[in-house]
């Protein structure tokens, strides 16, 4: 039993049929008088009423399609409203309690009431005074409402009252909508202000109590009955209007509560639903739990929530050794995974959100009730619903200790669309159960469910084909030198998925293999194409398959080999030319048999780089002719800055430096330094379009901090020169490992550039001697014509006499010419960009 300070004592004789449970519901008690003012539901009343209206949450006759007790939840056996005005008495007005559903699809039951003018604080009272109770017998001033308190006795049953949960609204959670629609809320601080016209205030209801809900299932995910149910250190009172952390709830020891509702039920019912009072304690041992016995198997279940607990986080429930809490206007939601496993969800639990969920018009259409399911392939199921969460739940099946599900799915709420398939978890020896099972008609595993919001509907799964599935895709893989490089995509993986329920299978190496160079590295184990099993979520590999030795894999489910591939830049022979290498995947049968039939070739395709550009120069004078061939850093062609209304998309990027003297220097960013060994890490590595960093790694200054200046966009990085490649600090942008002229770079005369003493930028590299007085240089076929550009000087360490351009100029942009070869011959006039120009064929 429960009782109130002020109300009469509240049996707890359930009479609630837990197998049917209806929104229609029936009315459960008469009118109810009270000694002062009454109120009387107008239902859906016409809008003709001037002065104060007064909404609580309701069901109405639509919502049949739910399925639960919440209606049961909303049940009004007494309601009072509580106005005390800043001045004079309180009105107290009974509201007669019509529990019949609403006749429209509203979420709200209506309440002329009639207010003197003034300013009050509001409150509402459900199920807590006797319905006909003297209102002069009641609470007369917020204080004395306030210290209205709920007591609970060892005979409460903790299932729904027959007079009803307790809730209360209480002032804060009020909010009021003015004739133009406009919603406002109330404070502590601000009584509603009622000028006597017509006005509408909402009362937002919390139950005094938590609701605790367990699903119980078996080994094998099915539900079973819950027996022997006791709660112990429930709290023995309860504010009726706050939460109150300092008020001492006192202890009931021992509560049993009534089982007969769901004892009575048949078929057992899938979860069952209790009712506690809520709890603050500072102890883990003055917590409340839940004993209770499945079986042979006794449980107990540490309840509430600790502290810091996410809404609708699912998480494991609580130990029993954690200093938990037990919040009204709270749902527990306990499921029974496994036997040893117990997860909660903790939700907020109102009479607001029970009335939208029944009232919304919550529906599920499924294209058809009966899909075809086959083992190895995924079956879309077309669905139609409003409800904000849709899942399936699958039969179970178990061996080796374990339960599985049968099904598994993904949701696809953009295309209303259920993928379905069959847990490749479970191996093919297993399939010969689940066919008998389903040949005999035993109706255990030919089934799903789909469940949207409260509505489930069975879709039977027929025929549900298994057999041995065997899929490699892809089954051709393109490794395309050039390409990669531009990218700066030196090297990375190409993933093969294998899609089985064999239980093995073997890979193997073929063709190529045999004449696929070693380059510098010292066995084939170590070549710079691999065939490795690979794990995407880790980046980790194992099992590499190397020439007669092959990799058996035990399947466990869906896996992925990986060809990986390195040093794309590195000039070795491996990438020089065109390749054709192949490996086999083959399945192994539960005999241990290799599966010819099913076997699965993969090519690997190596498209070499294109032939390089020979750029050849000559100058009368100059005996020593060096190159620098650079690729300025711009802003990707799909990046959407913006710089004073401008786009910034493929616009170039600079930097700028202090010289020793002073001086400002604003020079081009760099993507590439061909003869500097220069490399950008990328916008990815480790920065995106939206900041750059400095060294630190803390955020410096956006792209809206750009300056522009010279027709280039700044990099605003202060002293940190870090988009400066010649600087120690630029490692953190640029690789400068990568030499796109090693070869050539060995072969020059200059011995400063052999050596690697090698500016990165001005004035590049040494170009090798040819007839006639020119001089040449082999470029990479990375770089792009139109965006590589050049700049010539006499000698390593420059000639500010001999050089083109001239200082303080960019180069001169590479030629596109189809074979690749271009001829400059300067005319010793740096300011004659038009007369030095490269041309297709060598010069006279």
């Amino acid at each position: 039993m429960w009782q109130s300070k002020n109300g009469g004592q509240l049996t707890t004789n359930m009479n609630i049929n837990f197998r049917y449970i209806i929104i229609s519901l029936a009315v459960l008690l008469g009118l109810c008088t009270a000694c002062s003012d009454e109120a009387s539901d107008g239902g859906l009343m016409p809008d003709t009423h001037e002065g104060l209206t007064l909404y609580v949450p309701a069901a109405n006759r639509f919502n049949s399609r739910a399925i639960g007790d919440n209606s049961d939840e909303l049940i009004y056996t007494s309601l009072f409203l509580f106005a005390f005005p800043e001045s004079g008495s309180p009105q107290i007005i009974s509201l007669t309690t019509d529990n019949s559903p609403l006749d429209f699809v509203e979420t709200y039951r209506r309440y002329p009431i009639d207010l003197e003018q003034g300013k009050y604080r509001f409150f509402v009272v459900a199920n807590i005074f006797d319905a006909d109770a003297d209102v002069t017998t009641l609470p007369q001033t917020e204080a004395a409402l306030r210290d209205e308190i709920i007591t609970y006795t060892a005979e409460y049953n903790c299932l729904i009252p027959d007079k009803g949960l307790p809730m209360s609204g209480v002032h804060t959670d009020f909010f009021a909508v003015t004739p133009d629609g406009v919603t406002q809320s109330m404070t502590d601080n601000e009584p509603f202000d009622y000028t006597g016209e017509a006005a509408s205030i909402y009362a937002v209801m919390t139950f005094a109590c938590a609701k605790v809900t367990i699903i119980p299932q078996d080994i094998d995910g099915l539900p079973v009955r819950i027996a022997g149910v006791e709660f112990g250190n429930l709290s023995q009172s309860e504010p009726l209007l706050y939460l109150n952390q300092d008020y001492n709830y006192g202890t009931l020891p021992s509560v049993t509560p009534d089982m007969n509702g769901y004892d009575n039920a048949d078929p057992t019912p899938e979860a069952v639903t209790f009712y506690i009072p809520e709890r603050y304690v500072s102890e883990a041992a003055q917590g409340s739990y839940m004993t209770f016995n499945i079986g042979d198997k006794d449980i107990t279940l540490p309840l509430g929530e600790i502290a810091d607990t996410e809404p609708g986080e699912v998480l494991p429930a609580p130990a029993i050794d954690d200093v938990r809490m037990i919040r009204r206007g709270t749902h527990y939601r306990y499921t029974l995974v496994t036997s040893d496993r117990i997860d909660l969800v903790v939700t907020d639990w109102t009479s607001e959100l029970i009335a939208a969920t029944l009232n919304g018009p919550v529906f599920l259409h499924v294209e058809k009730q009966v899909y075809e399911v086959t083992a190895g392939v995924v079956t879309s199921i077309w669905y139609d619903s409003d409800a904000d969460d849709v899942h399936v739940k699958s039969p179970k099946y178990s061996f080796g200790g374990q339960d599985y599900d049968l099904f598994e799915y993904s949701i696809d709420a953009s295309q209303d669309s259920i993928r379905v398939w069959v847990n490749p978890a479970i191996p093919v020896k297993e399939y010969e159960e689940i066919k008998r099972s389903v040949r005999d008609g035993e109706g255990k595993y030919d089934y799903i469910h789909i469940i949207a919001g409260n509505i489930n509907k069975k879709i039977t799964i027929y025929p549900l084909n298994l057999d041995n599935y065997f899929e490699v895709d892809p089954t051709s893989v393109t490794i395309n030198v050039r390409l990669r490089v531009a990218s700066g995509e030196y090297q990375g993986e190409l993933p093969v998925n294998i899609h089985t329920n064999y239980p093995k299978v073997m890979v193997a190496l073929a063709d190529g293999w045999d004449n696929l160079p070693a380059d510098d590295f010292r066995t084939p184990e170590d070549f710079a194409i691999k065939i490795r099993k690979w794990n995407a979520n880790t980046n980790e590999f194992s099992d590499q398959v190397t020439r007669g030795n092959p990799v058996t894999v035990d399947v466990n489910g869906d896996f992925t080999y990986a060809v990986s591939f390195r040093g794309l830049n590195s000039g070795l022979e491996t990438w020089t030319e065109n390749r054709t290498l192949t490996f086999t995947i083959t399945p192994i049968d539960e005999n241990g048999n290799l599966v010819e039939g099913k076997r699965e070739t993969v090519t690997i395709n190596v498209i070499p780089t294109l032939s390089d550009y020979t750029i050849y120069f000559k100058a009368d004078g100059w005996d020593n002719p060096h190159i620098y061939v650079y690729q300025c850093l711009e802003f990707p062609a799909d990046y959407e800055g913006t710089w004073q209304n401008k786009p910034l998309a493929d616009q170039p990027i600079g930097y700028r430096w202090t010289g020793g003297d002073g001086t400002v220097y604003k020079d081009s960013a760099l993507e590439y330094s061909f003869t500097g060994k220069i490399t950008f890490r990328g916008w990815g590595w480790p920065y995106n379009f939206n900041t750059i960093y400095n060294p630190g790694g803390s955020p410096k200054s956006d792209l809206g901090n750009l300056i522009r200046d010279t027709g280039l966009y700044m990099f605003d990085d202060g002293n940190d020169m870090t988009w400066r490649p010649s600087e120690r600090i630029s490692n953190l942008r640029y690789n400068k490992e990568i030499d796109y002229c090693k070869d050539f770079r060995n072969g020059v005369e200059c011995g400063d550039c052999r050596g690697g003493n090698n500016n990165p930028q001005w004035p590049g590299i040494g170009m090798k001697r040819d007839a006639d007085g020119w001089f040449y240089f082999e470029l990479t076929d990375i770089a792009e014509p139109g965006k590589t550009l050049i700049m010539f000087a006499n000698g390593h360490f420059g000639d500010a006499n001999r050089r083109f351009p001239k200082d303080n100029e960019v180069g001169i942009p590479l030629f596109d010419f189809p074979q690749r070869k271009g001829w400059l011959k300067f005319n010793q006039n740096a300011d004659d960009r038009v007369g030095n120009q490269f041309v297709a064929e060598k010069p006279e």
